[in-house]
């Protein structure tokens, strides 16, 4: 391990340190305004405006070198790593503290043997396999050596995976036909139904999409709105030269 492992990772200027408030350093009133748009004076310290999380100096850690020394150091036992890494890092600094942080993110440790497979041991539960998740390394609890997980799955492949799922699944249920029409599953029937796209200014009242039962007022106001706008109307069965069509 690099003996200037503490300056590779830590030397760099952090972001905001340029930062310059000479102008307004004594200045005790700020201009603020009030409900009905007149201005007025207010007194603050300088801490709440010039302390707050958006003007703090941010971390700026360089962390390749890190995962590189990981990299290297695959098949070698963790408490040698570890202890290495120990004695070349200063663990005295709240930066370096930080980086640590990352460390455990890029190396999986606490894991639990299951019927022959690794699995991640959270504390609470013990559910997601380590072939499934993001860690690139972990440490074997059987030999205590870190290895590579050569299984594993990024965030956009996850994202990727639950994508192509949900679209799966809703294809088992439900198909939009046309701009003005869709076949859904209702209790184990398919219907038809016509399609209406929903008016943000108007009021339905009790009036329920026939497909899946929502109040459309409550739906409109959903988050669902804004990747489907429209709501299913005037339901009838499909006939079997359809579903036939359809492969259902």
């Amino acid at each position: 391990m690099r003996e200037d492992l503490n300056k590779v990772l830590c030397e760099r200027e952090r972001n905001g340190s340029k930062r310059k408030f000479r102008n307004n350093r004594h200045q005790k009133k700020f201009n603020a305004f009030d409900d009905d748009g007149e201005e007025i004076r207010i007194h603050e310290s300088m801490k709440y405006r010039y302390d707050s999380y958006t003007e703090r100096k941010a971390f700026s850690e360089n962390l390749k070198p890190l995962k590189g020394i990981i990299r290297k150091s695959i098949g070698r036992k963790w408490d040698s790593f570890f202890s290495e890494l120990c004695k070349t890092f200063n663990m005295d600094s709240v930066i370096n503290k930080h980086i640590l942080e990352h460390l455990y993110q890029y190396v999986k440790l606490n894991l639990i043997v299951k019927n022959g497979d690794l699995f991640i041991n959270d504390g609470y539960w013990i559910g997601t396999k380590l072939s499934d998740s993001h860690f690139e390394f972990y440490v074997d609890p059987r030999d205590g050596i870190i290895k590579l997980n050569y299984h594993r799955k990024t965030y956009r492949q996850h994202q990727r995976e639950q994508r192509l799922k949900a679209i799966a699944d809703e294809l088992k249920i439900y198909r939009q036909l046309d701009e003005n029409t869709a076949i859904g599953l209702v209790n184990g029937i398919w219907y038809l139904f016509d399609i209406v796209k929903i008016d943000k200014k108007k009021i339905y009242g009790f009036i329920r999409d026939q497909f899946n039962g929502k109040l459309i007022d409550d739906y409109k106001n959903s988050y669902e709105f804004y990747t489907k706008n429209f709501y299913h109307t005037n339901k009838r069965a499909a006939n079997k030269k359809l579903l036939r069509s359809l492969g259902l």
